[in-house]
């Protein structure tokens, strides 16, 4: 029996090899490239301290992808607990150019902590409405 060359056992190997670690071109045009999150979000503006019962309840935030504001966003605000309620169960509003949108609804009832979620398309967050006697 005849063995083959081995300068053509090492062809076969060599190709193989190749092919193996071959991969198609890839079309990064199409690839995500992720944003860091670390600075979306949505923040409170206002209020910045306590409010005291019986005054309005005014409660802007501004809504930010990457460093810049969001515009267009819807934003729904809905009490968690506490002594606060919407008078539709929620409020929504529609942020404007500067990523700001406003609550006008919230009616405390008593002194105390309300918890209000703020939602904003795939983001939210809780903040905490002091309410002083």
């Amino acid at each position: 029996m005849r063995t083959p060359p081995l300068t053509a056992v090492l062809s076969v190997l060599a190709v193989a090899v190749l092919v193996s670690g071959c991969t198609a071109p890839s079309d990064t045009s199409r690839v995500a490239t992720p944003t860091p999150t670390a600075t979306h979000g949505i923040r409170l503006v206002s209020p910045d301290g306590p409010v005291t019962l019986g005054d309005e309840v005014r409660i802007i935030v501004e809504v930010t992808n990457g460093r810049a504001p969001v515009a267009g966003a819807h934003v729904t605000f809905d009490v968690l607990s506490g002594p606060g309620i919407y008078p539709d169960g929620f409020e929504t509003d529609t942020t404007d150019e500067a990523g700001v949108a406003t609550s006008l609804q919230l009616h405390a009832d008593s002194p105390g902590t309300i918890a209000v979620r703020v939602a904003a398309d795939a983001q939210s967050k809780e903040i905490d409405i002091t309410v002083a006697p």
